[in-house]
This record gives C-alpha cells, sequence and structure tokens, in this order.
C-alpha cells in the first residue's frame, strides 16, 4: 500500500493540475513552454494551447522543478530546455526567445541567473 501511495505522489509532481468544468488535467511539465502572470491567475503555455489557473505566478513557482523552470521576468516564467537564446538591449533588459519562436520579457533583476543558468546548461 506504501508503494501505491509513493507512485500517487510522484504522478501529482510530474506536472501542474489544472481544474476545468468537466475535471481536472495534468499537464506534464516538459509539455510547459512558459508561464505568464495574468493578475489573479496564470496562463500556461503549451505548444497546442493556454490554460488558465488560478493562482499566483509565486505560488506556481514554488511547486515548479527548480532545474526546469526560470523566472525571466516578475510575470514570467520560462522552461530552460526550450529557451534559444537570450537578446539584449542597450538599457539592460531584453528579451528571451523560445525555440518555438516565442519572445519573452527578460528584466534586469534576473538577466544575470538567466545568462547563468543557460551558460550552466549549455
Amino acid at each position: 500500500e506504501s508503494v501505491d501511495q509513493r507512485e500517487d505522489i510522484e504522478l501529482c509532481t510530474q506536472g501542474l493540475t489544472i481544474e476545468q468544468s468537466n475535471g481536472a488535467v495534468m499537464v506534464p511539465y516538459e509539455d510547459i513552454s512558459h508561464i505568464n502572470s495574468a493578475s489573479n491567475y496564470v496562463e500556461i503555455f503549451t505548444a497546442e494551447r493556454a490554460w488558465l489557473k488560478r493562482a499566483t505566478l509565486k505560488d506556481i513557482e514554488i511547486t515548479l522543478p527548480r532545474d526546469m523552470f526560470i523566472r525571466t521576468h516578475r510575470a514570467h516564467l520560462v522552461n530552460i530546455k526550450l529557451i534559444e537564446r537570450i537578446a539584449l538591449k542597450a538599457s539592460g533588459s531584453g528579451h528571451v526567445v523560445l525555440k518555438s519562436g516565442q519572445i519573452i520579457a527578460l528584466s534586469k533583476a534576473h538577466k544575470q541567473a538567466v545568462k547563468a543558468c543557460l551558460q550552466n546548461a549549455a
């Protein structure tokens, strides 16, 4: 019985659960390209679609695997494996370009952590 309980916990830690009108959907972490803050909600993006979940970005960030996601801006989290490159502006801010071509804001406050993360991943 304890083995079954462990398997259930592992399944729950493989993705984000999103409540829908017809039940809950589990979106695997590796399918998530990025997550945006939208007031009291977060928009969770995959290649196929976007999901809306009632939570703050901070709440979601705590549950995500640290080695998979990084904050690029106060309103954005991205999947590290899907980052193609970063482009910097003279002002110090910039943006992250995902492999899908999606462009996500990169703030000065998070620039160094993102650059270090990409260097470590390379």
